[in-house]
């Protein structure tokens, strides 16, 4: 199917707790920005995002959705932070999105194979404890990053799609402004490159950001309000003035490209 745009990204595309205590769905889709940028534009649009997703889910899902036989005119890609990445059981055959946070694991249960599902979310949250505890650093999430983008920026080139990309979180959330390399011995002349990022036409630093670029993170108007004792409803997306304002940026740099 042909669509004008395609939206993907994490929670803040998929326009998490725009539905409220009430759960209203339909309300939140008709005024996330990919709602509001395809009306104001009049054009077809999808959005695949899924809350909590990684980049690799991202790139995954992407590469999905027109492998599957989906086009669109323009593909705007939102990335989300660097420290989640998609982990892949040996007892299940869905991915699961690592968070530093926490681990989903709603599928215990699902099936008949009670012993099978079991097993599978005991592992899930043991990999997902060692993984953040002994084996995850910055640069890891870095390189992972790069190599997300290289997968998906020559996806598009080499079938012609013209496509946007935003990002989550401005430059300070990597914990420091690493670029091209990164010392990690006291010998300042040795470091360990970045070699998908020699390879990549975009730079991290150069994508624009949602918080602090496209709305200002201190203020409280552009979030969601806080529900105390709900899981979910935490205060933390952007609020439908928010969405306005997200909106407004990426029709902007539309018009302007």
């Amino acid at each position: 199917m042909h669509y004008n745009l395609l939206f993907n990204g994490c929670s803040y595309t998929q326009g998490s707790e725009l539905e409220g205590i009430n759960k209203d769905y339909e309300y939140r889709k008709r005024h996330r920005y990919s709602h509001i940028i395809s009306e104001r534009l009049g054009k077809t649009y999808d959005n695949i995002s899924v809350g909590g997703g990684s980049n690799d889910r991202i790139v995954r899902e992407t590469l999905h959705w027109f492998n599957s036989g989906n086009t669109c005119d323009l593909a705007i890609i939102q990335w989300t932070e660097i420290t989640r990445i998609e982990y892949i059981s040996a007892y299940a055959e869905h991915p699961i999105s690592f968070n530093p946070r926490f681990v989903v694991t709603e599928w215990e249960g699902w099936g008949n194979d009670t012993p099978k599902i079991k097993k599978d979310h005991e592992e899930t949250k043991l990999a997902h404890e060692h993984f953040y505890k002994y084996f995850y650093n910055s640069a890891l999430g870095i390189h992972n990053f790069y190599k997300n983008l290289y997968i998906l920026e020559q996806f598009f080139e080499k079938n012609n799609i013209n496509y946007y990309m935003i990002k989550l979180s401005p430059n300070f959330l990597w914990g420091r402004r690493l670029k091209h390399s990164i010392c990690f011995s006291d010998n300042p002349n040795q470091y360990t490159n970045f070699f998908w990022e020699t390879l990549c036409k975009h730079d991290f630093f150069s994508i624009s950001s949602i918080r602090n670029t496209m709305i200002n993170i201190q203020d409280k108007e552009n979030f969601t309000p806080k529900h105390l004792g709900h899981q979910l409803l935490t205060g933390t997306h952007p609020s439908e003035l928010g969405h306005q304002r997200i909106a407004d940026f990426i029709i902007n740099k539309i018009d302007t490209k």
